[in-house]
């Protein structure tokens, strides 16, 4: 899925990235306010029993969506941070990860330490030059890549 920014609409960058879970694609090369390039994002809980993660509601992710993790503590045991992952075996409230595309579930041997954050990985393109203007931080999150043509 593509997301086409519209120019004008770099205020509402932020929104727009959280919201895709694909390529986003910006014609405005000023940047106005912070963002992170992320897709996707959820905090998640880990049931052992179940093999699953639990992201709590509906979050919109889909299987085969391109994931990585972050903590504030230590990842459940079986994952690793800065590592792809993909999702399978989504419901509305769980879902699992697999280490290639369509693969078998990864086994979650404990749940870890901290609070748990499952995003998806964006890959944006902005046509140059690009300029973030005084005090405007942008965050690229692991997995995401942008690029400035």
């Amino acid at each position: 899925m593509t997301t086409k920014i519209q120019t004008g609409m770099i205020d509402g960058l932020d929104e727009a990235l959280k919201s895709s879970a694909g390529i986003v694609r910006v014609s405005e090369t000023n940047i106005k306010e912070d963002f992170i390039l992320w897709g996707l994002t959820a905090t998640i809980t880990t049931d052992v029993a179940a093999n699953t993660l639990d992201k709590g509601s509906d979050a919109g992710f889909e299987n085969g969506d391109r994931v990585q993790l972050e903590t504030t503590g230590t990842l459940p045991a079986g994952l690793v941070l800065a590592i792809d992952y993909y999702v399978v075996g989504v419901t509305t409230t769980t879902l699992q990860l697999a280490a290639s595309f369509g693969g078998a579930a990864i086994d979650l041997t404990d749940v870890g330490t901290g609070v748990h954050t499952l995003y998806v990985c964006v890959n944006g393109e902005i046509t140059g030059p690009m300029i973030i203007e005084d005090g405007v931080t942008v965050t690229i999150k692991d997995g995401c890549t942008l690029v400035v043509v």
